[in-house]
């Protein structure tokens, strides 16, 4: 069994072969012939209240002397005694052993067993300088030389402060040692912890993915249902339901947005894009679209600009438009009377980076103090009513400050209970010299100059089915359809079709299976778009590195499916740099091309 280190540290072993050298050292250090001098010895070197042994404990310099003629065997007895677990703290080993080992060939052996051991070389004669023996063994502090004849005073305090330095090497090394379990321990701890989050993170990204798809799925239907049906001869009271209708949907629609939103965030899955826009062109969408809203409560919604010309900028334009969007329409959500304005300034150009500050203020209900220092954290609204008042969920805000801070932007607010609210979002962007703003892909398309086309529609939900062809067939389109990615294939390479929209999730072959496989077959500038209920940007990357052209997220809306559709219409025989091109080349380095019929 192992001993504790104030039980084994007056171990040390002599190593001479002169056995009547033994004897000497053994009527220095044992105690019984000497006490006295040993407690003087030991006082002198600690002090009272000094030594590195536990209060109470007897005595360290009780020494246990043990003997070995030549450094063979005195290295053979300490590698048992470590063996035993009883190790020696100190050799004392004569310099001239003959016919053996002298003491450098000893002490070289005797570090490779115990590296702790303290050595003392005893010689009576100069047959090696200090320098040698340094050049030899190393300059290091668990080495002394001892001259004979000894000196009984100086033989005990360096038997006392070499063994006490072997107890404090022995107690470092203890901790040391119980350190690095401690952090083995802790590592593997927080390693299972990390996976244990992994894979929760991955389950949460999985059943949102999951939810996303199913609910977008039926939404799909809800939405574009009610907006074809309020493009059709309704009486007033007809119509007013249908709006309910359509608006909830909407609501409801932002609602998963927002969750879905803020979870890409949270799973560092939200990657801004990086285009020429007009900051200016951003405010006036939005407001275009509050201000129906504003002028239902009877608000009035301005922006003003300064410079009233503003550069083009480089950023994602999608991103800010949200930023503004959101703080525009909680001012128009919680102000009842009076006015919301936007104000957008570039403060200042610094290194082509323009410094805007955007500033939305309205003459709202306020917020109060004590809620002002949260209103950015997840899931906080104003008051405890405000959620059963104006509804949301509480994470506009957070989303917002979120996406500001990933443009290295900041956003402050101040407020006054029942006087309103300002904003102050700053924002670096860098300015887009000499580029034409990147116009989105349905912008300035128009559907009613779109020439007629040849469509087939891959969809396996009947509602969805029922409601893509109404609204193609309204825009004057031929539709085909088939419920699954398999048909879709072989009806490609029968009919000479203009464009294919096509369901990611469909049975016996999926959507990017079905692209992958029209590519192969050579049909390269066959628009495929995407029609998807999964809304994050793995997905979107996912199909456009599998066939797709365009990625359209469901619920599908009128205008910006048939604005799509004019868009990829008139592109199908652009040579456009898409994630799939590489997938069509033949052994040539050439691409195939098949038939596209042409409206």
């Amino acid at each position: 069994m192992k001993r504790d280190i104030k039980d084994v540290c007056s171990r040390v072993i002599v190593i001479d072969d002169n056995p009547d050298i033994f004897e000497v050292f053994c009527e220095i250090l044992c105690k019984e012939n000497h006490p006295h001098t040993l407690a003087e010895i030991e006082t002198d070197l600690f002090g009272h209240n000094h030594s590195p042994y536990p209060a109470g404990s007897s005595s360290m310099f009780n020494f246990e002397l043990v003997y070995a003629s030549q450094g063979q065997e005195g290295a053979e007895r300490i590698w048992q005694a470590c063996e035993e677990g009883n190790p020696f703290s100190l050799a004392f080993v004569d310099m001239r052993m003959p016919p053996g080992w002298n003491a450098i060939e000893t002490i070289k052996h005797i570090w490779k067993i115990d590296p702790y051991i303290q050595a003392v070389i005893c010689t009576a004669y100069s047959d090696y300088s200090w320098e040698e023996i340094v050049r030899h063994l190393g300059l290091t502090d668990n080495l002394l030389i001892l001259k004979k004849p000894f000196d009984p005073a100086e033989v005990s305090q360096i038997a006392i402060a070499m063994t006490t330095k072997w107890v404090l090497a022995k107690q470092v090394a203890m901790k040391m040692h119980d350190l690095e379990e401690m952090v083995k321990q802790k590592t593997g701890e927080l390693m299972i912890a990390k996976e244990q989050a992994e894979k929760a993170n991955q389950s949460k990204g999985d059943f949102l993915a999951t939810m996303s798809h199913e609910i977008r799925t039926p939404m799909t239907g809800v939405i574009g249902m009610s907006e074809i049906l309020l493009n059709t001869p309704l009486n007033e009271e007809q119509k007013n339901y249908v709006e309910a209708i359509n608006t909830s949907s909407e609501v409801l629609l932002t609602i998963i947005n927002g969750i879905l939103d803020f979870s890409k965030i949270e799973a560092g899955e939200l990657e801004l894009e990086s285009a020429p826009f007009d900051v200016k062109k951003a405010v006036e969408d939005v407001v275009r679209v509050l201000n129906l809203q504003a002028e239902k409560k009877g608000l009035k919604l301005s922006a003003s600009f300064l410079p009233k010309t503003l550069p083009l900028v480089s950023g994602d334009f999608v991103k800010v438009r949200q930023i503004i969007f959101n703080l525009g329409g909680n001012a128009v959500k919680f102000t009842h009377e009076g006015s919301i304005t936007i104000k957008v300034e570039m403060a200042a150009i610094d290194e082509n980076i323009g410094h805007f500050h955007i500033d939305i203020e309205d003459t709202g209900i306020g917020i109060k103090p004590e809620v002002l220092d949260h209103i950015f954290d997840k899931f906080i609204q104003a008051g405890p009513d405000t959620t059963r008042k104006y509804g949301g969920t509480g994470l506009g805000l957070t989303i917002t400050k979120q996406l500001v801070e990933m443009m290295d932007g900041s956003i402050t607010v101040k407020s006054t209970p029942k006087k309103g609210t300002l904003f102050q979002v700053k924002l670096p962007l860098p300015l887009a010299v000499d580029m034409e703003p990147v116009a989105a892909v349905h912008a300035d398309a128009n559907k009613d100059e779109t020439a007629p086309a040849y469509i087939l529609l891959a969809e396996d939900n009947k509602i969805n089915q029922k409601l893509v062809k109404v609204m193609l067939i309204k825009a004057g389109h031929k539709v085909d359809i088939v419920e699954n990615g398999r048909d879709a294939v072989e009806k490609v390479k029968q009919t000479p079709y203009d464009l294919v929209l096509m369901d990611i999730q469909m049975p016996e072959m999926d959507g990017i299976q079905a692209a992958q496989l029209i590519r192969q077959e050579g049909f390269s500038h066959l628009p495929i778009i995407a029609l998807t209920a999964n809304a994050f940007a793995k997905d979107k990357e996912k199909c456009l590195k599998g066939g797709m052209s365009h990625f359209i997220t469901k619920p599908l809306k009128q205008d910006e499916l048939l604005s799509t559709i004019s868009y990829w219409l008139d592109k199908r025989e652009a040579d456009i740099d898409l994630p799939w091109k590489g997938m069509l080349s033949d052994n040539k380095g050439h691409t195939r091309d098949k038939h596209v019929h042409k409206a």
